[in-house]
């Protein structure tokens, strides 16, 4: 449910033109497209019994990807990698 209100910014339950057009913002589109990887990463990465990954194991899951170390890096992925 909290998806579907993503484009309602002003929480008044309606979408604004500008609001609408947050759809081709290639900040909100890589935003989004991070979201579904970080899921994706966080759902198939090894948990303790507290349900927490160990931190190094995690910096390597999300250094392994080359597209979250592009974002990490800023424009970079070798700069993310270092």
């Amino acid at each position: 449910m909290k998806a579907a209100r993503a484009l309602d910014m002003s929480g008044d339950g309606r979408i604004s033109e500008d609001e609408f057009k947050r759809l081709y913002n290639p900040v909100v589109i890589v935003a989004a497209e991070v979201k579904v990887r970080a899921d994706l990463l966080w759902a198939s990465s090894h948990k303790d019994s507290k349900g927490r990954v160990q931190r190094l194991q995690c910096w390597d899951a999300i250094l392994a990807d080359d597209e979250l170390s592009y974002i990490i890096g800023a424009g970079s992925t070798s700069k993310g990698k270092e």
